[in-house]
């Protein structure tokens, strides 16, 4: 699916390096919305595919980090650094009351789902902090997947 620029209709081109698109026919800017996830994406497609659906990613950024993301089942791709800095920031604006955690879903431990750089298999573990969420770790090329909370 094609941006279009709002102000002629003229297809937009993404400007490299930033998180915006440009028409080059009247020069406008647009910048992407954020999603329910807090994720900012343009339509341009990142290099890997996702390793749950095999949707190509596209380019994304959370609380000012780079990070690729599904269109299709949602979840996001970030390299630890990223994933670091990204809870970093939430940690510091998050305010009481906190929602309790769920119980954890053991049965999500035993997935397995390929690196999307290296292919091997990802380590699947829990990650308590805040809640309780599941997550996939190459150690090998320092990524994390994060599945959609469904």
């Amino acid at each position: 699916m094609t941006q279009n620029c709002t102000n002629c209709g003229a297809p937009l081109t993404a400007v490299e390096g930033k998180l915006h698109m440009r028409c080059l026919y009247c020069s406008s800017l647009w910048f992407p919305p954020e999603s329910d996830e807090g994720v900012k994406t343009l339509e341009r497609p990142a290099n890997l595919d996702c390793p749950v659906c095999a949707t190509r990613l596209v380019e994304g950024v959370i609380e000012d980090q780079p990070v690729e993301f599904c269109t299709k089942c949602r979840g996001i791709l970030a390299t630890t650094r990223s994933f670091f800095d990204i809870v970093t920031q939430r940690r510091m604006r998050a305010q009481p009351p906190f929602t309790p955690a769920e119980a954890l879903d053991r049965e999500a431990l035993s997935r397995l789902i390929p690196c999307p750089s290296c292919h091997q298999t990802m380590d699947v573990h829990p990650y308590h902090g805040p809640g309780n969420a599941i997550v996939d770790t190459c150690g090998d090329c320092l990524l994390v997947w994060l599945d959609h909370p469904s």
